[in-house]
């Protein structure tokens, strides 16, 4: 039987500004197993990065307002003292940022940053951690490492200061790592390499993953199960298999039928119409019927709950729902 390491229930964030109290992510319900490689898809503004955020504690409270409960092994991080929380974060759970330039300290070398997560965690001194840091550097298939450890992050390529966002969050060993659009300011080559180094590595070191991104072709490489988000909700979860066999939620086809295939010729590439709705103007009812082409009279006016489809699979869509689990397309 599978052991739980993450599970997150009812998660709600919600941000205090100068126009009211807004809804980011709101009752979302998902758990990870060890071991296990799970992807958070969605486009921009579904609140993808913001669960990450919150699962790690990372957002500033206030105007952060973060309820519900995530339990890792068993132990519910919103209700733990910040210095037990800071012993988790980068040790039992590590973070890989989509900018490495804004994530990265531009005035100490890389050496120093991979070094000081190692001292801090692993209780190693100065010496030890840096010769771990070299290692760490080697692990992710950089060059010369006993020279990088001394340079700062503007001396090195995008690609590179992207392994060493790597190398800093596998310095400890995580049980989970949470990549957020890991390879998003990459070209296509660097990409490639960087997905096929975190596969590697989890491989190796038997870590969980939680891959959040806007790139279906990625989940479907890196994944074993999806969560779909859109307006801060979940609308589809399965196991990867299903939502590229069966895809049930209008959006999840939305998404699917704009990835460009090889063996079609298209003048144009779908769209799904529309914008992702602002967290201060959501839609009365299903929050994706304004851009839904299969959209019905209910879905203006009731939200619709998430349900059990088929075995593993669940949808939030009144298509399935006023059917009892399936659909009437």
């Amino acid at each position: 039987m599978k052991e739980k390491l993450l599970e997150v229930i009812n998660l709600n964030t919600k941000f205090k500004t100068d126009d009211g109290v807004f809804s980011a992510v709101n009752g979302i319900n998902f758990r990870v197993y060890k071991g296990e490689s799970i992807g958070i898809v969605g486009e921009s503004g579904c609140g993808k990065s913001v669960t990450s955020m919150s699962i790690m504690r990372l957002l500033k409270t206030p105007p952060a307002i973060v309820t519900g409960e995530i339990y890792f092994e068993g132990n519910n991080l919103l209700e733990l003292p910040i210095n037990d929380m800071r012993s988790i974060r980068g040790n039992d759970i590590a973070m890989i940022f989509q900018e490495p330039m804004t994530s990265l300290n531009p005035v100490y070398t890389c050496g120093k940053q991979i070094s000081e997560a190692i001292i801090m965690h692993q209780k190693l001194g100065k010496k030890e951690a840096r010769e771990k840091a070299i290692e760490m550097l080697r692990l992710v298939g950089i060059s010369l490492p006993e020279k990088r450890v001394d340079e700062y992050p503007h001396q090195l390529s995008g690609g590179m200061r992207q392994r060493v966002m790597i190398a800093m969050a596998l310095s400890c060993h995580p049980k989970l790592l949470i990549a957020d659009e890991p390879t998003t300011a990459l070209d296509v080559t660097i990409q490639a390499q960087i997905l096929e180094l975190i596969k590697e590595l989890r491989k190796e070191l038997g870590m969980a993953m939680i891959l959040i991104t806007h790139d279906l072709g990625v989940v479907a490489e890196m994944t074993e199960r999806v969560i779909v988000m859109y307006a801060g909700e979940v609308v589809e979860e399965s196991d990867v298999f299903s939502i590229f066999k069966n895809p049930m939620h209008p959006y999840t086809k939305g998404l699917l039928a704009s990835i460009p295939k090889l063996n079609e010729k298209k003048d144009e590439l779908y769209v799904i119409e529309g914008v992702v709705p602002s967290p201060h103007e959501m839609p009365k009812g299903c929050r994706f019927s304004p851009r839904c082409t299969k959209c019905m009279e209910i879905c203006k006016e009731k939200e619709p709950p998430l349900i059990k489809a088929e075995n593993d699979h669940h949808v939030r869509c009144w298509l399935w729902v006023e059917n009892g689990g399936k659909s009437d397309e």
